[in-house]
């Protein structure tokens, strides 16, 4: 007899199946576990649209959380009972948080290369991806051979936020550096074809089936992979995200840059410089891969106090006060 599945193992399952990334899936799991342990370890088909509202309630009242975190604990309380086949009446007077508009963090474009110009190898390769093609960090770490597109100068970013795919700037200045880090992945790959148990790259949901030859192929290889195998099943993956974290936040310290900057600082800098060099935002909201012309909004914010000139810095304002004075 079958055994039946657990909970959370069905939500992971449809979440696989619908081809959800796998940080929503492990936010949402975990918000699905702190609905759970919040009503006493009782199983979902046991509570109802009140248990609901007042988890969510709790998270704003008592836990101070931001809008899209509360927002995130709902969409996956629902597609929880959504994979449960429950269907849920109206959610009635949910307190919601108040969303703050919040200026992001930026770089010149002097502060960004000085901030480069401390990493070294891979790290600034990456970096210089970032600043010079506004990827998201998850998205420069998982590019693939293939995705480097030199005969038509761009990078095809696939699977980024809500599993689109998207055509991004490939900056010049680093197409010596990529075709040279390509040379190194060449010499990974042709290690990793020596052993015996080697079973590949990593690949998206789907293609393994369909492309049965793309685990072992150099074009599905990782741009920059791993040091090492995944012990337990002799796949390779690419780098992880906090090495490059680490690089960055350090390069940061090292610059003198007094800034609550990171990796995202560069996505930042690229919308921010590209605008400033009168490039259209809605050619900016497709390389960004925004859902909505209004997320991409939030970067006219910032360009005002970078073009507008102060009084104090008009012509003849200094020596006039000196006189003044």
């Amino acid at each position: 007899m079958e055994q039946k599945k657990k909970l959370l193992d069905l939500v992971r399952d449809s979440m696989r199946l619908k081809h959800y990334s796998r940080k929503t899936e492990k936010a949402y799991i975990a918000k699905i576990k702190e609905y759970i342990i919040f009503n006493g370890k009782k199983h979902p088909s046991e509570l109802n649209e009140t248990h609901i509202r007042e988890y969510l309630n709790y998270l704003v009242k008592e836990r101070n959380v931001s809008g899209s975190t509360q927002d995130q604990a709902l969409f996956a309380i629902l597609f929880c009972y959504k994979t449960l086949g429950i269907k849920l009446r109206r959610i009635n007077n949910i307190e919601r948080s108040k969303r703050k508009k919040r200026i992001p963090e930026v770089f010149s474009s002097e502060e960004a290369l000085k901030v480069i110009s401390f990493l070294k190898m891979e790290s600034k390769l990456m970096s210089q991806i970032m600043f010079g093609s506004g990827l998201r960090l998850n998205e420069v770490c998982s590019l693939r051979i293939k995705d480097i597109d030199f005969g038509n100068n761009r990078i095809i970013v696939h699977s980024g936020k809500g599993d689109k795919d998207r055509v991004v700037i490939l900056p010049q200045l680093i197409i010596p550096d990529l075709k040279l880090q390509i040379q190194h992945c060449q010499i990974v790959y042709s290690r990793n074809a020596m052993n015996s148990n080697y079973a590949g790259v990593i690949l998206p949901d789907g293609i393994a089936n369909k492309y049965p030859g793309a685990a072992i192929s150099f074009e599905w290889f990782y741009l920059f992979p791993a040091r090492n195998l995944i012990c337990e099943i002799n796949k390779q993956y690419h780098i992880h995200d906090s090495l490059l974290q680490k690089q960055v936040k350090w390069a940061i310290k090292k610059s003198g840059i007094n800034k609550a900057a990171s990796c995202h600082t560069f996505r930042h800098s690229f919308a921010t410089v590209s605008l400033i060099n009168v490039m259209d935002i809605r050619t900016l909201q497709e390389l960004l891969g925004h859902n909505s012309i209004r997320t991409t909004q939030v970067y006219l914010h910032i360009l005002p106090a970078n073009q507008a000139v102060s009084p104090l810095d008009l012509k003849n304002s200094f020596s006039q006060l000196r006189k003044v004075i």
